[in-house]
């Protein structure tokens, strides 16, 4: 199978597995082969509901933040229909999930999850597409990007961020000290270097772990170091060797969540590394 049929499989087992109070969340995940707006929404339409229909959407171009083109785009469409009508159909009522909470619960399982091995989908936006008294269809897009590296980030040899996380490294730039002088009628300046200053190293990802134990002691780890500050050497994804490094910040982004799909304990965050002798 090709790379993006891998991925498309990928998607449609991740809906296809997704739980509501002990039942599967959708009556219908499947594949749509049209990437025609108009057609995909008639098509999952005709379907038994709630449903979820994944379309390959081409590929995203560069930008300034991202200068490689090529990285694919899968679209997730969501309908939910409720006969009682009114807003049910978006908030739900005792016995049905409303889209409101069927787009939370599917954002929640594929943004930051990786697929196909080595790629991670990112969330690039969400709308409703579709909609009436009784029934709504909500588009969410998704960037698939290829994971960078050949292993886990370490830091004094040990994957302080656990086996099952996701990380990306950014190294900063190499900042040096100089003092700069110039003479009354005579052109140009004259620097003269005197040393150079700490390189600002990032990781940034998800800590995901089996359960809130598990991940309790990843934090308390993390903690720990970014407390004692002991230089140490960090090695990135691709292996390259950073000595002298020392962990400066551990910051937890925005709230712990259970990823719905696997029950994992995850929580976004961001490590902030100095490399004091560069």
């Amino acid at each position: 199978m090709s790379e993006l049929g891998d991925i498309a499989v990928a998607v449609t087992g991740l809906l296809s597995g997704m739980q509501s109070g002990g039942a599967d969340l959708f009556a219908t995940v499947n594949v749509h082969q049209v990437a025609e707006r108009k057609a995909a929404v008639e098509a999952i339409s005709r379907q038994r509901q709630p449903a979820a229909l994944v379309l390959y959407d081409g590929r995203s171009a560069p930008s300034r933040a991202e200068p490689v083109p090529g990285a694919a785009v899968m679209t997730v469409l969501l309908a939910v229909e409720n006969l009682r009508g009114g807003d049910t159909a978006l908030t739900g009522d005792d016995n049905h999930a409303g889209a409101f909470e069927v787009c939370e619960q599917v954002n929640a399982a594929l943004d930051g999850t990786v697929v196909a091995t080595d790629h991670r989908l990112l969330l690039k936006d969400e709308r409703q597409v579709a909609g009436d008294d009784r029934a709504v269809v909500f588009e969410q897009r998704y960037r698939v990007e290829r994971l960078a590296g050949v292993s886990a980030p370490t830091f004094d040899g040990s994957v302080i961020t656990g086996d099952d996380s996701i990380v990306t490294v950014e190294v900063g730039e190499i900042r040096t000290e100089a003092v700069e002088f110039g003479f009354p009628g005579i052109d140009g300046t004259y620097r003269h270097h005197t040393g150079t200053k700490g390189r600002m190293i990032h990781w940034r990802g998800q800590l995901v772990a089996d359960d809130d134990a598990a991940l309790n002691a990843l934090e308390a780890e993390l903690d720990r170091l970014a407390t004692e500050a002991v230089p140490a050497t960090m090695v990135d994804t691709w292996n390259r060797s950073y000595p002298e490094c020392v962990l400066d910040t551990f910051e937890r982004i925005g709230v712990r969540r259970r990823h719905p799909v696997t029950g994992a304990a995850v929580q976004a965050f961001e490590l902030t590394f100095t490399q004091l002798c560069v």
